[in-house]
């Protein structure tokens, strides 16, 4: 009786402060829940929020009013009781939708005031119903997004150490649910950008919430997890490896989203009990680097792989005297897979130079940051710290300290040896990654090219490391020029000329009667171009992401715009022009042995490639390129990534290669194609409808044509022949010497039609990809018609494949070197 007299006097108005006052009399009569009031409760719930919303943007009034009958304990009371799941969605939803809209910062302050929203965050919900987990990390989600430096009051209890948004939203980070673990994600993201004390104080606490610690433990057994399906799952199974690498590139973007927010990261050293293969090390550390823009992480791990073994931080802490982080040494990560036994663990001392000055260094290292794009928010002693300094920091400091004594020089340059000679001798990681390049299983030589573009267009690498090992791109040769200038030493044996082209066991053995000239001029690495060239003259032919990785890698390290050219050195270009001949070489004995397939799959090939986009990032997370490349097409593997089976696969491999040296070739030469693609036999002029046509050097074939229509087919008779490579069809007109005329009728272009060709019936089967409306049949009179007719067709195949011959014979004789 006393819920019908509330609803007999329900206002009419839905968006006033009298419905909120009746909505107020309906919970506050219904505030402990029986059967028969659930519906009720519901909606009143519902319409309250969509009340708010309109409160806060038309009349503050209702805004008020709600906080002064403390309408919120309500919600609260019904949590409490055990009511049903419909109400407890009802109500996340509810106060969701007002934290999402409501835009007044009181009306904010008011919601979060009273400790309600913590209480409501700690309450123990059934999250086996997949609803309510929804709505309630939805709800956590739009309370992270009204954190600041004033909201936070009301989420933490500084006494305790409280923070239940974050230690609550934290539980979920693995989650089976992908949507849940990115709204974790934003939720941490949200907090982490607040910079308060009390707030990193409990991030970085293991006790309170050991978030990083189970994210970094969640990373590695993913890592490991896709090993093992890896190994053992066919072919035809590896959907979820493709769904784990997409994840595990997800969790690399939210690393670097946290790294950019300059939070110091918790090192610990773990004791995983797995491996990972090198493959799949390659691939997650190439990931890595390409995903990660921490500069003070990619420097470390670059450092790791080049080095192998962590810089010892603390010696040269003494040197600089300030505070850094230390960091520690793990006993086993995932550049440890990459080098297995031969992974060396000696700890060596990476600045023991007491006697460099630290004002010095900072001010080399300020000018180097400025001229190749470092990180301008670091200050000159972060930056000291995060760049590797090298032999040729070392060498700008020598020579810029006019008041250096000769005996601290000296004993800088023993010390310089003697790190040189351990360089040369102790890195077996840097080794172990080089000699990927060579390997006769295709899946080291892409990954650890992979590794290398990663490395290199990374924009916040250290410049000093690649130069140390002599990675460093051709187009950053102006900051050589910059250095010289600051060295004030313009000739040829400067140290910065000494150190970029003698560094490291990346030294490559010129020859000694080469110019030195020309070293001079190409300063780009050499040893690594080296080994990529050759990657070009594998046989049998590499999976098609090697050659696209090699392409884009080759023309990060050499190309330089605004660069007339040559790119490359005269042994490079020697041996360049060696792949472009062999290939060359290769696609002209498929084209005389099988000119009409050779043709037809080159065009096909060419019409991909020119639509073909590279992906690094795609190549990255192809769980197929994980897996030992095949010889066959037993498991319906495309092409791409598997290796040629029969003769037209080896066909299409020689066409893809070519096309790469092709498009490397006119990037290094700096031409536009001009040759490609194919063109097709001009009309000749004499071809039109209507006009006479003198037959009497060709036979004329008698044939009926039928017009394939779903409603009737109409059956004419007609003559065609066959000329310089089309069909035409004629009509006989009779004339005054006896001798008919012939007029053009129709024609049609045999390189633009299919033909399939029913013997027994002697009817030809035409239809055009070009034209849809083309689908016609030719039935002929007698054997001898269609065999004659087939005959004079395969010779007008012939006469058009000719003219593209021709063409792809200028090709083939364009791409091979001058000879002299």
């Amino acid at each position: 009786m006393i819920l019908r007299a509330f609803f007999s006097s329900k206002p009419k108005n839905k968006f006033s402060l009298q419905r909120l006052e009746y909505l107020h009399k309906i919970i506050k009569n219904n505030k402990v829940y029986n059967r028969s009031n659930g519906k009720i409760i519901v909606e009143t719930l519902r319409e309250i929020s969509e009340l708010m919303i309109w409160g806060d943007q038309n009349n503050e009034k209702i805004i008020d009013w709600f906080f002064e009958k403390n309408i919120m304990a309500f919600f609260l009371s019904f949590l409490d009781q055990k009511t049903p799941v419909e109400i407890k969605k009802q109500l996340l939803q509810t106060i969701s939708i007002m934290f999402e809209n409501i835009k007044t910062q009181s009306a904010i302050y008011y919601l979060l005031s009273n400790n309600h929203i913590n209480s409501i965050i700690e309450h123990e919900f059934d999250f086996s119903d997949d609803e309510v987990l929804a709505y309630y990390i939805t709800l956590l989600k739009a309370l992270s997004l009204k954190l600041n430096k004033d909201t936070i009051q009301f989420f933490i209890d500084e006494k305790t150490k409280s923070f239940p948004l974050y230690t609550e939203s934290v539980k979920f980070f693995n989650h089976k649910d992908f949507m849940v673990r990115v709204a974790v994600r934003t939720i941490t993201l949200n907090v982490f950008r607040i910079n308060l004390d009390i707030i990193r104080e409990i991030v970085l606490s293991e006790d309170i919430a050991p978030y990083f610690l189970n994210l970094a433990c969640f990373i590695y057994q993913n890592c490991v997890s896709i090993q093992n399906v890896l190994d053992k799952s066919s072919y035809t199974k590896l959907q979820w490896v493709d769904d784990q690498l997409f994840a595990q590139l997800d969790n690399l973007y939210y690393l670097s989203d946290i790294f950019r927010l300059n939070i110091p990261e918790l090192n610990k050293n773990q004791n995983p009990k797995y491996q990972i293969s090198p493959v799949l090390s390659l691939c997650l550390l190439a990931q890595s680097f390409h995903v990660i823009s921490c500069v003070d992480l990619v420097n470390e791990l670059a450092e790791v792989l080049f080095e192998s073994k962590l810089p010892n931080i603390e010696k040269y802490n003494k040197i600089i005297s300030t505070p850094t982080r230390k960091v520690k040494k793990p006993t086993r990560s995932i550049s440890f897979s990459l080098f297995s036994d031969e992974f060396t663990k000696k700890k060596e001392s990476l600045f023991n130079e007491s006697n460099l000055f630290p004002k010095m260094i900072r001010s080399v290292s300020t000018t180097f940051s400025q001229h190749n794009d470092m990180n301008d928010d670091d200050n000159d002693d972060d930056l000291v710290v995060k760049i590797f300094v090298s032999d040729f920091v070392s060498q700008i400091v020598e020579n810029s300290l006019e008041k250096m004594k000769k005996k601290n020089i000296k004993s800088i340059r023993k010390k310089q040896k003697r790190r040189k000679k351990s360089n040369l001798s102790g890195n077996f990681a840097k080794n172990k990654i080089i000699s990927y390049l060579e390997s006769q299983d295709e899946r080291f030589v892409l990954f650890s090219m992979c590794l290398f573009y990663s490395i290199i267009k990374h924009k916040t690498i250290s410049k000093y490391l690649l130069i140390k090992h002599d990675i460093l791109p051709a187009k950053f040769v102006k900051t050589q020029k910059i250095f010289q200038s600051l060295t004030h030493e313009n000739d040829s044996t400067s140290d910065f000329s000494r150190f970029s082209k003698k560094s490291g066991i990346f030294q490559h053995s010129l020859n000694e009667n080469q110019n030195l000239q020309e070293e001079k001029q190409f300063d780009y690495p050499i040893w690594l171009i080296d080994k990529l060239l050759k990657i070009f003259f594998r046989r049998p032919f590499c999976c098609y992401p090697i050659y696209q990785v090699c392409f884009n890698l080759i023309i990060q390290l050499v190309f330089i715009s605004k660069h007339s050219g040559p790119f490359l050195n005269s042994k490079h270009q020697e041996l360049f022009d060696d792949a472009c001949d062999l290939i060359s070489n290769d696609l002209n004995e498929h084209l005389l042995k099988n000119s009409i397939s050779t043709i037809e799959f080159f065009e096909n090939e060419f019409s991909s490639f020119e639509s073909r986009t590279f992906s690094f990032e795609k190549i990255l997370r192809n769980p197929i390129l994980l897996k030992p490349f095949l010889n066959d097409n037993f498991y319906g593997i495309d092409l791409f990534f598997r290796h040629a089976f029969g003769p037209n696969e080896q066909i299409i491999k020689t066409c893809q290669l070519f096309l790469i040296l092709r498009k490397l070739k006119n990037k290094l030469d700096l031409k536009t194609e001009e040759l490609l693609p194919l063109k097709e036999k001009p009309e000749p002029e004499w071809m039109k409808e209507g006009k006479a046509f003198d037959s009497q050097s060709k036979d004329i074939i008698q044939c009926e044509k039928i017009m394939e229509n779903p409603q009737n087919n109409k059956i004419v008779k007609n003559h065609l022949v066959f000329i310089e490579g089309y069909i035409v069809f004629l009509d006989l007109i009779s004339s005054d010497s006896g001798f008919p005329s012939t007029l053009i009728k129709s024609f049609i272009q045999i390189s633009k039609i299919q033909i399939k060709l029913l013997e027994e019936e002697r009817i030809w089967k035409i239809s055009s990809s070009v034209d849809f409306d083309l689908n016609l049949k030719l039935r002929f009179e007698n054997q001898t018609s269609y065999k004659t007719a087939k005959q004079v067709l395969e010779q007008e195949k012939l006469f058009v494949n000719q003219f593209k011959i021709n063409q792809m014979e200028i090709l083939l004789n364009e791409m091979k070197k001058k000879k002299k």
